[in-house]
């Protein structure tokens, strides 16, 4: 690593650098934030506040290898383990897929149908990360809701 210091604002003006050889600027921008939040709860208000934050030498080696799975290609989502999907944070791996925009607006769909109604029974076939299953059975508390996957490992996550 050839970062200049262990300050954040260095940290990020390097890897920033890094990242731009395949994102462009703001989206190299958004993922180090990401990356600063999730790993070590950083956000922008923090860093405005404390210019001279540091990181640890550990926080560095972490920080560092996120950026290289970044610049593998890696989505984010699978370097932090998470996904945002219909007002909830669910868990998502290699074994599972990263839930779509267009899933989310298939399961508005299901909602907005079933206004007024009482659906007893809702089976998600295939559910990888649950997405669909848990983000109804949010939504339509009344319904027993059934996920299956052929994948182990995707049910476990």
């Amino acid at each position: 690593m050839k970062v200049a210091s262990n300050l954040v604002r260095d940290i990020k003006k390097y890897y920033r650098e890094q990242l731009c050889s395949i994102y462009d600027y703001e989206e190299a921008n958004s993922l180090i934030l990401i990356l600063l939040e999730h790993y070590f709860k950083i956000d922008r208000i923090k860093m405005a506040l404390d210019p001279d934050l540091r990181l640890s030498e550990s926080e560095m080696l972490t920080f560092h290898f996120a950026v290289k799975d970044l610049l593998k290609n890696k989505p984010i989502q699978y370097i932090i383990g998470s996904t945002e999907f219909c007002d909830l944070t669910l868990s998502v791996s290699p074994h599972t897929l990263i839930p779509r925009p267009e899933t989310a607006e298939l399961v508005n769909l299901i909602k907005d149908n079933e206004k007024g109604h009482s659906p007893q029974h809702i089976l998600d076939l295939c559910t990888g990360s649950g997405c669909i299953a848990i983000a109804l059975a949010k939504a339509l508390p009344s319904a027993k809701v059934f996920a299956t996957d052929i994948s182990a490992e995707a049910l476990a996550v």
